[in-house]
C-alpha cells in the first residue's frame, strides 16, 4: 500500500466514522421526536406516575423500529450476500453463556464495590426523586431487560458494524486493520450516544467519568461477543442484564 492510497484511505475512513456518528444521532435524535411527539397522547400519568421510564420506553421502541426498517432497506437493495447484520443465533451458545456470566459476575462486583466506596469516602448521594414499588421498580426492568439491549446493540452494533464490513471490503482494506477498526467505529457513536448535550444553542454537558468508563467497557465488550459467537443476540441479552445490574445497585443503595 503506497503512501498516496494510505492517505486516501484514511481520509475516506474518517469520513465514514462521522457519517456513523452523525447516522446514529440521527436515530436517536429522531426518535426522541417522534416521542416527543406521542408521549403527551398517551396516558403516561397512569403507565408512569413519576416519569422515571415511559419516555425513553417509547424512545427506544422508535429506535427499534427504524433501526430494523434501515437493516431491511439495506438487505432488500443490495444481495443479501453483501450485508451481514448478524441476525442469527451464536455459533456457540454455551460458550457465549459462560464468557456473559464471568463478565456479569465481576461487573457485579465492581458495580457494588464501587458504589459502596462512592457512598462511604465521597459522600455519595444515593436518595431517588420517586419511591420503590411495582410501578416504578417493575417498569424500569422491563425497559432495561427486554428493550434497552434489543434497540441499542440493533443501532450501534448490527448496523454499524453490518455496514463497516461492508464498506472495508469494498475499499480491500487489510485484515490486520478491520477487526480494531470495528471496535473504534462502533465505540466513538455509542460513547457519543451517551455524552449529554443539545443543538441549539450548541451545549455539550460535561460527562460522568465513571459512566464514560462503563460505556467504554459495555461497548468493547458488546463488540468482542458479536464478533466472538457472529451474532448480536449475546450482546443484547447482556446489554439489559448488565443494565438491569446498575439500577439494581441504585435501588439497594437508596435503601441504605
Amino acid at each position: 500500500m503506497n503512501k498516496h492510497s494510505t492517505g486516501s484511505k484514511c481520509v475516506l475512513l474518517s469520513i465514514v466514522l462521522i457519517t456513523f456518528v452523525v447516522l446514529t444521532e440521527v436515530i436517536s435524535k429522531f426518535s426522541f421526536y417522534l416521542a416527543n411527539t406521542i408521549y403527551p397522547n398517551t396516558p403516561f400519568l397512569i403507565i408512569d406516575s413519576y416519569g422515571v421510564y415511559w419516555y425513553i420506553t417509547l424512545h427506544h421502541i422508535f429506535q427499534f423500529i427504524l433501526s430494523v426498517l434501515i437493516i431491511l432497506i439495506l438487505i432488500k437493495l443490495n444481495d443479501k450476500h453483501q450485508f451481514d447484520f448478524y441476525l442469527r443465533l451464536p455459533n456457540n451458545t454455551n460458550q457465549a453463556i459462560k464468557i456473559s456470566l464471568i463478565f456479569i459476575m465481576a461487573w457485579i462486583i465492581i458495580q457494588f464495590g464501587l458504589g459502596i466506596l462512592l457512598i462511604n469516602f465521597n459522600g455519595l448521594d444515593t436518595t431517588l426523586n420517586y419511591p420503590l414499588n411495582l410501578q416504578t421498580v417493575g417498569g424500569q426492568y422491563f425497559f432495561q431487560i427486554f428493550l434497552s439491549g434489543i434497540s441499542e446493540e440493533l443501532l450501534y452494533r448490527s448496523l454499524l458494524i453490518g455496514l463497516l464490513n461492508y464498506y472495508l471490503v469494498k475499499i480491500e482494506l487489510s485484515m490486520k486493520y478491520r477487526i480494531p477498526l470495528i471496535y473504534l467505529f462502533t465505540l466513538i457513536p455509542f460513547i457519543f450516544g451517551h455524552i449529554p448535550y443539545q443543538l441549539d444553542p450548541l451545549i455539550v454537558y460535561s460527562p460522568n467519568i465513571l459512566q464514560l468508563l462503563t460505556v467504554i467497557i459495555f461497548g468493547s465488550f458488546y463488540t468482542y461477543l458479536v464478533l466472538k459467537f457472529d451474532s448480536i443476540i449475546p450482546s443484547m441479552i447482556v446489554h439489559g442484564l448488565l443494565n438491569a445490574v446498575i439500577i439494581t445497585s441504585g435501588f439497594i443503595f437508596s435503601l441504605i
